[in-house]
Order: structure tokens, then sequence, then C-alpha cells
């Protein structure tokens, strides 16, 4: 099984640009006309926005009463080098952990503030390793 992942910017400057037909023109492209038919045949497609700000485009707090932001959703995405699954895997895990934490007993938001979730968050996407 072959995937196939296509990145085309939303601002791309031919408006008439379509994504799809561009799959479908490199699936076909082939001297086998057999092999182009299989590839054909054997299609589905899925399509997803990706965030392009990058770091700088981030929300100034990761965090609002009862929420936590995390993952591509906010934008924690390295366009450069297509890696946003590393940033959403660690960005929900410290979210999970200061979740869980502001529930413990005794914690109360003055204690246990989530501003630390924030800059958990910027040691981890700079390449730094975070500690527990």
């Amino acid at each position: 099984m072959l995937t196939i992942g296509m990145v085309v910017g939303l601002d791309y400057r031919d408006v008439e640009l379509s994504a799809h037909d561009l799959l479908q023109e490199l699936k076909t492209t082939s001297e086998d006309p057999e092999a182009a038919r299989r590839r054909r045949s054997a299609s589905s497609g899925g399509a997803k926005t990706i965030p392009s700000g990058g770091f700088h485009s981030l929300p100034k707090q990761l965090h609002a009463p009862g929420l936590l932001m995390c993952g591509d959703g906010v934008g924690m995405v390295n366009i450069a080098r297509l890696k946003g699954i590393h940033y959403a895997i660690e960005s929900g895990r410290l979210a999970a952990e200061s979740a869980f934490a502001s529930v413990q007993r005794g914690s109360t938001p003055a204690t246990r503030p989530f501003g630390s979730y924030a800059r958990r968050c910027v040691t981890a996407s700079s390449g730094a390793t975070s500690r527990r």
C-alpha cells in the first residue's frame, strides 16, 4: 500500500488550481497503462488544512478557564518541515499532565496555574527536552 500526500497553499496564485486534479494526474502518469489503471481504481482521498502561521502566530495564552489548547488546531506546526504530529502529540501529553495536576487534592488555580503548560509547550517545541 502506498500513501501519497500533497501540500498546496490555500494562497496559491493560480485560483483555478485543483489539488484533486493534480493528484489524479500524478496517479495516471505511467508508461504502463495497466499500472495506471490499478492506481486509479484503488484510490481514496481525504483533505486536511494545515495551519501555516508557525511559532509566532500562536495565541498569547494557550489556556483559559477550563480550557487547554494544543496541537495543530492552535498552529503548532513546523510548516517548512511538515512536522505537526510530533507537536500535537507532545502538546496533548503536556495538556493532559497539566489537567491531571489541576484536579489533584489540594490543588487550586492559585497553586497550579496553567501558565506552566504554555512554558512547557514552548520548551518542547524549541527542541529542548521537557522534564516532568
